[in-house]
């Protein structure tokens, strides 16, 4: 349930878990299992179906800086996590994204792109926990700092190109 919302993988887990509740049920009533097995996969059924909604809106959101790279572990606390990351030597341009969203919701982004595709993308929330900003300035020489902050004040969709690809870091 990302954001309040169902997804197949919750429609999936409901659906299994109410399958076994009712089944079970059916099997005590109709004497095939005995009471006391009805009742621990009932309620291991029921339980199942339930998580969904315990764990709907718990996310977590990591961000792990090295020497090697940047990488981001996000999704639901009880799901497998996902991952994105860059190593800084394949680092080919930083952006900033802005949106309208705020202040409401984050609406402020850096976008970390890969030379092959793919990349990071950090919040602002989670990059000002970590000190995104000031590891970008060590790191890469020419960041853009005044487009930084014209990024920062922005409350529109916009995207600000902050560090220019480059052969190497």
């Amino acid at each position: 349930m990302t954001d309040g919302k169902f997804d197949i993988a919750d429609f999936v887990i409901v659906t299994i878990g109410l399958v076994i509740s009712v089944t079970c049920l059916l099997l005590a009533f109709s004497h095939a299992i005995p009471g006391w097995m009805a009742t621990i996969f009932t309620s291991l059924g029921i339980l199942l179906a339930v998580t969904v909604f315990i764990g709907g809106k718990q996310h977590t959101n990591q961000l792990v800086i090295t020497d090697q790279g940047i990488t981001r572990h996000f999704g639901r606390k009880f799901r497998l996590k996902k991952q994105e990351s860059v190593a800084w030597k394949d680092l080919s341009k930083v952006e900033i994204e802005t949106t309208d969203d705020g202040p409401v919701a984050e609406d402020f982004f850096y976008l970390l792109h890969a030379r092959e595709g793919g990349g990071v993308v950090v919040g602002v929330r989670l990059a000002v926990e970590n000190n995104l900003l000031k590891e970008l300035q060590q790191r890469l020489p020419g960041l853009d700092k005044k487009t930084v902050a014209l990024a920062s004040g922005c409350t529109e969709n916009r995207s600000f190109h902050i560090w220019p690809a480059r052969q190497s870091v």
